[in-house]
């Protein structure tokens, strides 16, 4: 681990203090609390490639965190399931500990039983932690009675409340930091199980942690294969197959506590994964900053399309949009504006991308279509990107850039499958 480059000490109020007095200045004639608050203001790119001291700044918990990249890998036999975070900074990834419980947490990816499909691991993030909800054991009965939680600022794994009914095969959602577990399928098939929803809110305090029951499905169709929900102007939107099979769809509004039909439009166009952002609108320039150029790592794919390990967002003055919980949380909030939620879904067939128009109930091109992005099994979107699993490779597709641009990030490693992807902070520590 990375040891901090300010000591801590502990006042006689009980507060953690930071000192400062034998560091070396980060900027000339400033102490290094205010020089700190002047370089947060400043691309990490930039930072990182002027000295090792502001290097080393952009990785303690002073410097407002950028986003990372947190991916769930199988092996190829499936019976080893391991977790990685990649640095866009420094370019690297950094392989995350594994969740050590007693007695121990054994996760199966793929099984001789089934042929034709594999055992899901699925996962969410919430509160800036990264949350595994459900999978299958190598008992093949559901692996886990609590969810598993890593928090990326201590780089530790610890358990969330005890589940009512452990489960596979589930849908699951997260919503105003409340995760949502609905249907699925236990130790055996249970009619009970397939329709019980069940929310966890995660801002309380760890010892007030439960899950609580909210009205359920009407029946069990949703315990077919793992759902991943998402969270739209104050709703969870899932359906019950993914790709472009025919499917039903349905959507739980949290407010009045009900379950109601999907629109035809929606359901009709969710033809892959689908994930949803929150933008900002920019109304002042400030720290509008383009991280460090990257062309020494570049390949040209195609005329809009590179292979690059930046997925730090490139903004535009007054027009470009970010999102809300994975950027700097802090500039977000004092250079820009809340904008509406977009939904975006990529067709795993044709590759293409498209945004939901709900006044409408149509979905509008974003990619007519995209070879590199045919297959898409898996999404995240944060920091101005969409993160999309394809091929064994994870695309960055910017979707405000005019063209829209894709890069191509390399899996941690090349023999494993990227089973989920995901956006968060980085940590404020090195693992």
């Amino acid at each position: 681990m990375i040891s901090l480059m300010n000591q801590s000490t502990q006042s006689n109020d009980g507060q953690t203090t930071v000192d400062h007095t034998n560091d070396p200045p980060l900027l000339p004639n400033l102490p290094n609390h205010l020089a700190q608050i002047i370089l947060s203001k400043i691309q990490p790119t930039l930072l990182y490639a002027v000295c090792r001291q502001w290097r080393h700044l952009i990785y303690t918990p002073q410097f407002p965190p950028f986003v990372s990249l947190y991916v769930v890998v199988a092996s190829s036999t499936g019976n080893e399931v391991s977790f990685f975070t990649f640095d866009p900074i420094s370019g690297k990834w950094t392989p995350l500990p594994s969740p050590e419980m007693d007695p121990p947490v054994r996760f199966l990816h793929r099984h001789p039983s089934f042929i034709s499909r594999n055992l899901t691991i699925q996962s969410l993030t919430v509160c800036g932690f990264l949350v595994l909800i459900a999978a299958t054991g190598h008992d093949l009965f559901p692996a886990l009675s609590h969810p598993l939680v890593f928090d990326p600022l201590t780089g530790e794994w610890f358990r969330g409340p005890l589940m009512t009914n452990p489960r596979r095969w589930c849908a699951v959602a997260c919503v105003n930091d409340t995760v949502y577990v609905a249907s699925g399928v236990g130790a055996h098939y249970r009619g009970d199980v397939a329709r019980l929803a069940e929310k966890w809110d995660v801002k309380r305090k760890r010892d007030e942690w439960r899950w609580e029951e909210v009205v359920g499905l009407k029946d069990g169709q949703f315990s077919r294969e793992a759902v991943e929900g998402v969270a739209y102007k104050g709703k969870i939107c899932m359906v019950n197959v993914k790709g472009n099979a025919g499917k039903e769809g349905v959507v739980y509004d949290i407010m009045e506590n009900r379950w109601e039909k999907m629109a035809y439009g929606m359901v009709s166009g969710w033809d892959g994964p689908v994930g949803v952002t929150r933008c900002f609108k920019r109304v002042s320039p400030t720290d509008i900053i383009p991280p460090a150029d990257h062309t020494t790592n570049m390949e040209e794919v195609n005329c809009n399309s590179y292979k690059t390990n930046d997925i730090i967002p490139r903004l535009e003055p007054e027009s470009s949009c970010i999102d809300d919980s994975l950027l700097l949380t802090s500039r977000a909030s004092m250079n820009g504006e809340e904008g509406e939620e977009v939904m975006y879904v990529v067709d795993e067939k044709t590759g293409g991308v498209r945004k939901y128009d709900d006044e409408n109930d149509c979905w509008e091109d974003v990619i007519e279509a995209s070879e590199l992005l045919e297959g898409a099994e898996h999404m995240a979107i944060g920091g101005g990107k969409i993160c999309i699993v394809s091929h064994g490779k994870i695309m960055v597709v910017d979707v405000l850039a005019k063209p829209v641009k894709i890069w191509v990030v390399d899996p941690p490693r090349p023999e494993y499958e990227v089973i989920s992807v995901h956006i968060l902070g980085r940590p404020c520590i090195k693992l």
